[in-house]
């Protein structure tokens, strides 16, 4: 609960304390994403999908520092069967992302970006087995766990044209079980 509290006041105690950053944010674009996650730990690695927003610069005189907020799934299960059982494993993640973006001026057709930021994370895992004995035995168990996590970035962004951007980008998240992730997403331009 602490962390969910720091989550919540810390960035509105930025914009009382440094309010040029709340003028430089506006909602600037949206978008959706695929993903790979692979996760550390026993889940295999699967497809996720999210949607992106653009949110503009942070700080107006640093217009190559750049904020994101984005939501992305993941899930995944597995099935063990043999010798009249079967177990069947589930994992599955919602992130909800804040991340700053520095854009790397190079010139050319694309702009590389690092960058870092927190995320709220919700995880569950679920197991359920069935077996066959003198009387039929199942047991199922379920955990899920939030959590706050930090995220390392870093990509590129290529302009469509007009007003489309297309994103390429590899992020390292920690906290509710950590995972690289591998995104790719096209961002619609709304200023």
């Amino acid at each position: 609960m602490k962390k969910l509290t720091l989550l919540v006041i810390f960035p509105i105690l930025c914009l009382f304390l440094f309010p040029s950053f709340g003028n430089a944010l506006g909602f600037e674009g949206i978008g959706g994403s695929l993903s790979i996650f692979m996760p550390d730990g026993p889940a295999d690695n699967s497809l996720g999908f999210g949607v992106i927003a653009d949110l503009g610069t942070i700080v107006p005189h640093i217009n190559k520092l750049k904020a994101e907020a984005s939501i992305d799934y993941w899930g995944s299960s597995e099935e063990y069967t043999g010798f009249g059982t079967s177990w069947e494993t589930s994992w599955s993640s919602i992130l909800v992302n804040a991340t700053a973006k520095y854009e790397i001026p190079i010139g050319g057709s694309f702009i590389p970006f690092a960058g870092a930021g927190l995320s709220f994370v919700r995880s569950s895992a679920k197991s359920e087995y069935k077996g066959k004995t003198a009387l039929p035995t199942s047991a199922e168990t379920s955990v899920s766990d939030t959590d706050i996590g930090l995220h390392l970035v870093g990509g590129i962004n290529v302009p469509l044209g007009g007003t489309l951007k297309f994103i390429a980008e590899a992020k390292y998240n920690t906290g509710g079980g950590d995972s690289l992730q591998i995104l790719a997403g096209i961002v619609v331009k709304l200023k």
